[in-house]
C-alpha cells in the first residue's frame, strides 16, 4: 500500500485537474518488459514497480501498449501472444499472468487511469529482424489482407473486412477488460519512403466508395475516417463512459501553422485529425509534439495551433521525454508551463516510461516531483459524457497504529447512481474546521486512491482535518464525506461548553460487539465533530459533518481498543461536550463527566 506523507503544504500554482499521462511501449522491449527472456514473475514485478513508481512521481494515467504487430499483450482468442512477451509469438507466459489485467489492477489500485494502446494496422514491424509468426497470425490466416512496404507488413485499410476485423479485436478488449480508454497511435498508412509505393490499387478498384482515380489520397483518408467512426460508434454502444483518443503525428499539414514545415499527417499518413475532432468521433487528441521551442517544428506554435482546432474536445500534448538528453529537462518543464497557460490544453502524455522518465535523464524526475508535479491532480472531466455528480463517501474514520507510527483513514463507498461504479477517491488534508468546498483544491489534495483506505504518516505537531470525495468514471467529483481530525498526541483540556445546545441519548451496541453507537441531537444544522480519546489524551477516533437538527447517531468502531476508560468530545458550533466511555468485554456506556 502506498504511504503518503501528511506534512503541511504550501500554496501551489499546480492545477487541480490535469492529464499527466505516460506511454508504456511494449514493442521491442522498449519500456516493458525489459526482456522477453526473463521469467514471467520478474516481468510481472517489473510492471507493478513501473506503475507504482510513475504514481509516486505524480502521473495519473497509463497508456499501455497491448497490440503492436497484430499480436496481444493479453489473453486473446483472436490474435497470438506477443513475441515481445515470451520470445515466441503465440506462446503464453509461464507461469501464466495477463499483462493487461495486471496493468489495470495496478493502475486502479493507485487511482490512475489505464488506456489500452493499439497499433491498428501494423502486422510486422521489421522484416529484416523478424521472427516466426504464429500459425494464427493475420499474415498466415489472411495474406490477402497484407501490404508489404519496405521492411514492414501492414493490414490494408482500404479493405472493409480489414477495418471490421481491427474493430472486432479492439472491441474484444473493451468488452472483457475494465480499461478506462482506447488509444490509437499514429501508424495508419506507413511513414513514406521514396523507394516504395503503397500497393493498394486492387482495394481501390474493388471498393472505390465513389472516389475517382484522381482522388486516391482522399479515398485513403476516407478509409481511416470510416475506421475511426466505426470504432467510436462501437465503443459508445457498449461502454459509453470509455474514452477514445488518437495520437497523430504532430504536424497536421506542413505550413500550418505558418512557419512550421515537416512531414504532413494529412497528406502523407492520410490521417485527418481535424475531421475526427469536428465530427466528434474522438474524445481527445494527443499530437506528438516531439520538438523544442523554436525552429521549423516549434513546440509553442504547434501547441497553440492544435489548441485552436480541437472543436471542444480534449487536447493532451505528446511530449518527447526520450529526447531529454538532447535538449534538456528544462525544455520539458517549460513545455508543461506553456500547456498550463493555454486554457484549451488539458495536460500531456510523455513518451516514454523508461527511456525519458524512470531513467531520470537530466534529473527530470526530481524536477517534476519537487516542482510541477509536487501535488497530485485529478483528470479533467469530459463535458459531453456523464456529468451527474456522484454521491459522497460515508463513515470516514481513522485508526492510529501506535507501534507502527501511522494513521489509516477508512471510509465506505457511496451508493451507486445509474449503475455507476465508484472506485477512485480524492483525499484532502486541511488545517481548519469546518472545511469549505473552496478548500478542496490542489494544495490540499493528499492523493487519489482506488481503495477505501489510505495510510498517512510523518505527522507534524499541527492538527489536520481530513475529508474524502468520490470520483466516477468521468472524474465527476462528489461532495465531501464527513470530516475527521488527526493530530500528534496531546492531553485534553476539559473545557465545558453550553450543555443545553446539544442533547444526548443512551448509546447502545450494534449487532457487532466491537461497534458502539452514540445518539445525540442538535438544535439547528451545524457542523458537528465527534472525537474519542484514550485516558492519556491521545485521539483515537474522529468523525464529523453537518448534521440536521434532529436525532443523529455515530458508530464508533472500537474493535482494536483495549478495555478501559475513554473520553468522548462532541463539538457543535460553539458548544463542547465531554463524556466517558467505559469499554470492557461485556459493557459500554456513555455518561456525563
Amino acid at each position: 500500500m502506498l504511504v503518503i506523507s501528511s506534512a503541511a503544504k504550501s500554496q501551489s500554482s499546480a492545477p487541480k485537474r490535469e492529464m499527466r499521462g505516460v506511454w508504456i511501449a511494449t514493442i521491442a522491449d522498449l519500456d516493458w518488459p525489459s526482456s522477453n527472456r526473463i521469467s514471467s514473475g520478474e516481468q510481472q514485478a517489473e510492471l507493478k514497480s513501473m506503475i507504482d513508481s510513475l504514481k509516486l512521481m505524480g502521473f495519473n494515467a497509463i497508456f499501455f501498449q497491448v497490440r503492436s504487430e497484430c499480436d496481444a499483450m493479453y489473453k486473446s482468442k483472436i490474435e497470438p501472444w506477443s513475441y515481445w512477451l515470451t520470445g515466441v509469438q503465440g506462446e503464453a507466459p509461464h507461469p501464466f499472468f495477463d499483462p493487461l489485467e495486471t496493468a489495470i489492477e495496478e493502475a486502479h489500485k493507485n487511482g490512475m487511469e489505464l488506456h489500452a494502446w493499439f497499433n491498428p494496422f501494423r502486422a510486422v514491424n521489421n522484416l529484416s529482424k523478424s521472427y516466426h509468426e504464429a500459425f494464427n497470425h493475420i499474415t498466415k490466416t489472411h495474406p490477402d489482407w497484407i501490404i508489404t512496404y519496405g521492411n514492414i507488413k501492414l493490414l490494408n485499410p482500404g479493405l472493409p473486412q480489414v477495418r471490421k476485423y481491427v474493430v472486432s479485436v479492439i472491441m474484444d478488449v473493451v468488452r472483457r477488460y475494465d480499461i478506462d480508454g482506447v488509444h490509437l497511435d499514429d501508424y495508419f498508412y506507413p511513414y513514406p519512403n521514396g523507394r516504395y509505393r503503397i500497393n493498394d490499387n486492387g482495394a481501390f478498384r474493388k471498393y472505390p466508395n465513389g472516389f475517382s482515380k484522381t482522388q486516391k489520397d482522399d479515398w485513403r483518408r476516407n478509409n481511416i475516417n470510416q475506421f475511426i467512426e466505426m470504432l467510436h460508434d462501437s465503443i459508445s454502444a457498449v461502454k459509453p463512459f470509455l474514452k477514445f483518443g488518437v495520437s497523430p503525428f504532430g504536424i497536421w499539414k506542413s505550413g500550418e501553422p505558418e512557419g512550421v514545415t515537416g512531414l504532413s499527417s494529412y497528406n502523407q499518413l492520410y490521417a485527418d485529425a481535424l475531421y475526427w475532432l469536428s465530427h466528434k468521433i474522438i474524445d481527445y487528441v494527443a499530437p506528438q509534439l516531439y520538438w523544442s521551442f523554436g525552429g521549423k517544428q516549434d513546440y509553442g506554435k504547434l501547441l497553440n495551433w492544435w489548441a485552436s482546432n480541437t472543436d471542444g474536445r480534449d487536447l493532451y500534448s505528446g511530449q518527447a521525454a526520450y529526447k531529454i538528453n538532447n535538449f534538456g529537462a528544462d525544455e520539458i518543464l517549460n513545455q508543461i508551463r506553456a500547456d498550463r497557460k493555454n486554457e484549451k490544453v488539458q495536460g500531456s502524455i510523455f513518451f516514454r516510461a523508461r527511456d525519458g522518465i524512470l531513467d531520470n535523464p537530466d534529473g527530470i524526475l526530481d524536477s517534476l516531483h519537487s516542482g510541477l508535479y509536487r501535488y497530485p491532480a485529478l483528470i479533467p472531466v469530459m463535458s459531453w459524457k456523464n456529468m451527474i455528480q456522484p454521491n459522497p463517501p460515508t463513515s470516514l474514520t481513522y485508526l492510529v497504529s501506535n507501534d507502527k507510527g501511522y494513521v489509516e483513514l477508512n471510509w465506505k463507498s457511496p451508493k451507486k447512481k445509474d449503475g455507476e461504479k465508484y472506485y477512485r477517491y480524492a483525499v484532502y488534508e486541511c488545517k481548519h474546521y469546518p472545511i469549505s468546498a473552496k478548500e478542496l483544491d490542489a494544495k490540499n489534495l493528499v492523493d487519489v486512491v482506488g481503495d477505501n483506505k489510505i495510510i498517512l504518516d510523518n505527522f507534524s505537531a499541527a492538527q489536520y482535518y481530513y475529508a474524502v470525495t468520490a470520483l466516477d468514471r468521468n472524474w465527476n467529483e462528489s461532495a465531501m464525506s464527513n470530516v475527521v481530525s488527526v493530530a500528534t498526541p496531546y492531553y485534553l483540556s476539559f473545557e465545558r461548553g453550553n450543555p443545553f445546545n446539544i442533547r444526548y441519548f443512551q448509546n447502545y451496541f450494534n449487532p457487532f460487539d466491537s461497534i458502539m453507537t452514540v445518539n445525540y441531537s442538535v438544535k439547528k444544522n451545524v457542523s458537528t465533530l465527534v472525537d474519542v480519546y484514550n485516558q492519556f489524551g491521545k485521539k483515537i477516533f474522529s468523525i464529523g459533518g453537518v448534521f440536521a437538527s434532529r436525532k443523529n447517531s455515530v458508530d464508533l468502531n472500537l474493535n482494536q481498543l483495549a478495555s478501559g476508560v475513554y473520553f468522548i468530545r462532541i463539538i457543535s458550533a460553539s458548544t463542547t461536550y465531554y463524556g466517558k466511555i467505559f469499554l470492557s468485554a461485556k459493557f459500554i456506556s456513555l455518561s456525563r463527566k
